[in-house]
C-alpha cells in the first residue's frame, strides 16, 4: 500500500497519477520538476575519446528515481537498489536504437526490481517483494522491438552490488568487458538525494589494455559532475556526442487495460456486468487506474 510521505508530496502525485495521464501514446510521465531536491535537471550524456577508442555514458537521475521511490513507498536500502538499477537501465539502453526497450529485472534478496528503459531516455520502474530471499542475484536482460522479443539473457551472479551484477552480465552474456560506476546518496528520509551512474567501455578494436587503464584513472579520481565527466582522466581528449533529458514515461492507457480485462473471457464479464459491478485495472509502473462500467467493458454485438 502506498503511503505518501507528506501532505505536499500526496498533492503532487495525486495531481500526476490520474487515469489517461499525459505522456506519449497516452502514457503517464511525472510533472518536470516533482519532488526536485536539486535545481538541475535529470540527463543522460555519451563521450568519445579523440582516438575513438573509448566511450564513456554518464548521467544523473535524481529527480526521477526519488519520484519513482515515493510512488512505491520505498526508503534505505531498497530506495538505493531501485536507484543504482532506474540508472543501469538507462546507461545499459544507451546503445538501443530508439524503437527499441531494454528490460531489466534484477532479483536481489527479498525484492525484483523491474526496469524498462530506452535509449530516448524514457524509463518505468517498480520493485515487487519475494516469497523468500534470493542466494544469488539473478538478472533478466531483453531487448524489445516494435514487434516483440529480439534478445533475452538470464544470469546468476554472487553479487548484491548492483553495477557489479550488471558488469558481471555484459562480461557472462555480451561477452564485453565494461565498468559501471553506479551512485545513490540517500537524504534524511532515506530517500535519493542524488544519483549519478556512468558506464566505460570500448570497441572491438580498443587496443588492450586501454579500457583497464581508463578505469583505473577513474576509480582514483574524487568527486565528478555531468557537465565534464572525463576531466581528470589522463591526456585523451573527451568529446561529447550527445545530450538526452531523462524522463519517466508509462506507456499504459484505458486502451490497454481495458483489453487486458476483455480478455478475461465473456463468460467474467456477463458475470460481472449481472451483478452490477465495475472493473478496474491498477498499472504495477505508475499506478494509474483505470475504471470500467459494463457498458464499456462488454463487448458490443459488432465485436
Amino acid at each position: 500500500m502506498f503511503v505518501p510521505r507528506s501532505w505536499l508530496e500526496y498533492s503532487k502525485l495525486r495531481s500526476w497519477s490520474v487515469p489517461g495521464g499525459r505522456g506519449p501514446g497516452g502514457g503517464c510521465t511525472f510533472p518536470p520538476r516533482m519532488n526536485e531536491p536539486t535545481s538541475s535537471i535529470d540527463l543522460l550524456t555519451t563521450w568519445l575519446d579523440r582516438e575513438a577508442t573509448l566511450r564513456v555514458v554518464a548521467l544523473e537521475a535524481t529527480t526521477t528515481c526519488r519520484a519513482l521511490c515515493i510512488l512505491h513507498d520505498l526508503d534505505g536500502d531498497a530506495a538505493r537498489d531501485l536507484s543504482e538499477a532506474v540508472a543501469g537501465g538507462l546507461l545499459w539502453a544507451s546503445d538501443l536504437k530508439a524503437s527499441q526497450t531494454l528490460s531489466l529485472q534484477i532479483e536481489l534478496g527479498f525484492r525484483t526490481f523491474h526496469v524498462d528503459a530506452t535509449a530516448t531516455g524514457l524509463v518505468r520502474a517498480m520493485a515487487t517483494t519475494r516469497s523468500h530471499e534470493s542466494p544469488i542475484a539473478r538478472v533478466v536482460v531483453r531487448r524489445m522491438g516494435l514487434h516483440g522479443l529480439l534478445y533475452q539473457s538470464v544470469v546468476d551472479i554472487p553479487s548484491r552490488d548492483i553495477a557489479a551484477i550488471l558488469g558481471g552480465h555484459s562480461r557472462q552474456s555480451d561477452q564485453q568487458e565494461v565498468h559501471a560506476d553506479l551512485r545513490c546518496q540517500l537524504d534524511s528520509q532515506g530517500l535519493p538525494g542524488r544519483v549519478q551512474g556512468a558506464l566505460l567501455r570500448g570497441f572491438p578494436s580498443t587496443p588492450a589494455g586501454a579500457l583497464a587503464g581508463l578505469v583505473g584513472a577513474w576509480k582514483q579520481r574524487g568527486p565528478w559532475g555531468l557537465e565534464n565527466p572525463c576531466a581528470d582522466l589522463g591526456e585523451r581528449t573527451w568529446d561529447r556526442l550527445s545530450s538526452q533529458e531523462i524522463h519517466h514515461h508509462c506507456p499504459c492507457s484505458r486502451d490497454r487495460a481495458l483489453g487486458s480485462i476483455r480478455a478475461l473471457g465473456h463468460d467474467a464479464l456477463l458475470e460481472a456486468a449481472a451483478k452490477g459491478e465495475s472493473m478496474e485495472v491498477v498499472c504495477d509502473f505508475c499506478r494509474s487506474v483505470h475504471s470500467f462500467g459494463s457498458e464499456e467493458f462488454l463487448p458490443s454485438s459488432s465485436d
